[in-house]
């Protein structure tokens, strides 16, 4: 059996039907399946190097102490050729300026590593592993956090009752950050990253800073400290206690609110704790909840690096560093090569071989063998050139009185999916032949469904949509008597609460707006809807504004309004008022116009019984402007007055 994993582009259209469903289904297993026999693998793999690691690194702290068998030395190049030797195994060691190998002999590992400065190849071999690597040298100047802009999946959390998920919406620059929602029940909430080895980096006795961006919601304070810390252990063991080598805490009164703001810790990596040796290492962000409160802290682009003091801060390298890894035990063969979070994957084992990629491309000639199957939920792109890619439909079906049998074969080319059926009267035993075609522009009919005839009928009673040559039939818009009938353009024996179908003249949603196409007006009314022989009642809408279309261009023939806005005010008087279907004796009563009453300008004469809210707007606008223009008049005649009353004063020495 082999299995490819991923994004195969292959076909152009995609073909939805119950038996392709169940075929994703079965996909989304298989997927299920590889992912766990990926993780076996890794597993089994990652075990048996640990122990070929460890021998390797108990045997190394007597070679780094043994002396010399023999060593040369150019004085001229600096190269250097050693060989030592132990009880537990032989090394030797040949180094240049540029350019190094060692090879390790061990009774139980042989272990190989060629490296310069941009690349560094190991092999290991034991009775039952044999691994290779090669690898991209990582830059220890610069940040050695993989993922720090929380773009992938590498980080894990350990949340307890609070919430933790990555945020794209406060971030910072163009790095995401980790939302930490405090919880009920206390804890220390943290986000992880993977461990990291201390032969990656050798920090043991080198001075590192460890820095992050932290923003705290001011809109439940924080109770307690918030903290981050670079732990050391012995092994990658993800169930140990976390024992800091380097902690940087903010306290509740250091805490600087609603901003984005840097904190760092510096220190020298010890070579033990607690734990024991420092053969591991992993980050941790986290907050103190053991008061429980419902604060908001965010974390974003932590860094580590081997410095005095906190950097500038910047990816780091081995997001883009490619490895390539081949390791063979005696039952599997896996290669590898991954860059950052990419990881393309192809193993080989008795059960069959697995395919796993971010993109596959098959180019040439692809012979597939009889029992060859292809499980995907889509298939996109390409061509596919064969007898018979979608085979002989095989249908049979009794519909009520009328048993039928049908039988078919399809096909997909550039015109599209054609169908060809023919259609069997088991009673009669007569034979219709019944051509169907799906092409890239619709759906196509080809002889028309004819039950007396013995072809497949359409049900009016069913609950799903079915399609015939005279059109689309769907149930919540065609019913037999035993449904309810539509309310379909002002006609119907009901009312909206009784239908489940609604025609208008145009209904349409774009991404940011929703348009309903009528000819006058459109109206807001109870129930009851629009039925003939009934009164219309009313009802309000409710939103945050309304607006009307006032853009010189939609209007044409603008002039200035002259009449006198102020006495078509004064000449309307105002009332209290109830509603024909209110109860006076329990609704508060309304107030308004009476249409009969008003000025021409403000009705609406889309049915000459309502007013027009924005008309009457702007004749209040007009009657403010006109006021505006009598007080000031008023107050330049005022003025006038006063200036003539200060010189009488004056002539008859008043002051």
């Amino acid at each position: 059996m082999a299995i490819i994993k991923g994004s195969v582009e292959i076909t152009k259209k995609a073909y939805d039907t119950s038996v392709a469903q169940q075929t994703a289904d079965d996909a989304k297993k298989e997927t299920i399946e590889i992912n766990k026999t990926l993780t076996e693998v890794d597993k089994r793999v990652s075990d048996a190097q640990s122990k070929a690691y460890e021998s390797l690194e108990k045997a190394q702290e007597g070679f780094d102490k043994a002396e010399a068998l023999t060593e040369k030395v150019d004085a001229n190049t600096g190269a250097i050729s050693t060989i030592k030797q132990t009880t537990a195994g032989l090394q030797t060691e040949v180094k240049s300026k540029a350019d190094s190998s060692t090879v390790t002999q061990l009774a139980d590992v042989v272990a190989s590593k060629v490296s310069n400065a941009d690349f560094e190849s190991n092999k290991t071999q034991t009775a039952e592993l044999i691994s290779s690597t090669v690898k991209q040298s990582v830059n220890l100047n610069g940040n050695l956090l993989s993922d720090a802009a929380f773009k992938g999946t590498l980080w894990g959390i350990s949340s307890g009752s609070s919430s933790i998920v990555v945020d794209k919406t406060n971030t910072h620059g163009d790095a995401n950050s980790f939302k930490i929602t405090g919880g009920t029940t206390g804890g220390f909430p943290a986000i992880i990253h993977p461990f990291f080895s201390e032969k990656s980096f050798e920090l043991i006795g080198k001075k590192v800073a460890l820095s992050a961006y932290l923003y705290v919601s001011s809109t439940v304070k924080p109770s307690n400290e918030i903290y981050f810390e670079l732990c050391g252990y012995p092994t990658d063991n993800a169930g140990a206690s976390n024992v800091n080598v380097l902690r940087c805490t903010i306290k509740p009164t250091e805490i600087v609110y609603d901003r984005w703001v840097r904190y760092e810790a510096t220190g020298v990596v010890p070579k033990t704790t607690s734990l024991g040796a420092n053969n591991f290492y992993r980050v941790l962000l986290r907050v103190n909840n053991n008061t429980p409160v419902k604060s908001v802290v965010y974390y974003a682009k932590p860094q580590l690096e081997i410095s005095d003091y906190a950097t500038a801060w910047k990816t780091s390298e081995s997001d883009s560093a490619s490895q390539s890894q081949i390791t063979q035990l005696a039952d599997n063969i896996n290669l590898k090569v991954d860059t950052g979070d990419v990881i393309n994957q192809i193993n080989i084992d008795p059960k069959g071989v697995i395919i796993s990629g971010k993109k596959i491309s098959l180019d040439g000639d692809v012979s597939v063998l009889p029992g060859f199957k292809l499980k995907a939920e889509t298939i996109d792109g390409g061509t596919f050139n064969g007898n018979s890619f979608i085979k002989a439909i095989d249908i049979r079906t009794n519909d009520g009185n009328l048993p039928v049998e049908i039988k078919g074969k399809s096909s997909i080319d550039d015109a599209g999916i054609i169908i060809e059926q023919k259609t069997k009267d088991t009673t009669s035993g007569g034979i219709i032949s019944d051509s169907r075609s799906i092409l890239n522009n619709g759906l196509t009919v080809g002889t028309a469904l004819d039950a007396a005839n013995g072809d497949r009928r359409i049900d009016y009673t069913k609950d799903y949509s079915q399609v015939s040559s005279s059109g689309v039939i769907t149930p919540n818009l065609v019913r037999t008597s035993d449904r309810a009938l539509p309310y379909w353009n002002g006609t119907g024996s009901g009312d909206f609460s009784k239908e489940s179908a609604l025609f208008a003249n145009g209904i349409s949603v774009t991404g940011a707006n929703f348009y309903i196409g009528v000819k006058t007006e459109a109206r807001i009314v109870d129930e009851k809807g629009n039925v003939s022989g009934q009164t219309l009642t009313y009802k309000p809408i409710r939103a945050s504004a309304f607006t009307v279309a006032s853009s010189r261009d939609v209007k044409k023939n603008i002039e200035d309004y002259t009449g006198d806005a102020l006495e078509l005010v004064n000449g309307t008087r105002v009332t209290q008022y109830n509603l024909n279907d209110e109860d006076e004796k329990i609704d508060y009563k309304r107030i308004g116009l009476i249409v009969q009453e008003s000025p021409l300008e403000i009705i609406n004469f889309n049915g000459g019984d309502s007013i027009d809210l924005y008309e009457m707007a702007s004749i209040l606008w007009k009657s403010v402007q006109e006021l505006d223009a009598k007080n000031k008049a008023l107050e330049k005649e005022k003025n006038i007055l006063d200036e003539r009353l200060s010189k009488i004063e004056s002539l008859l020495n008043l002051d």
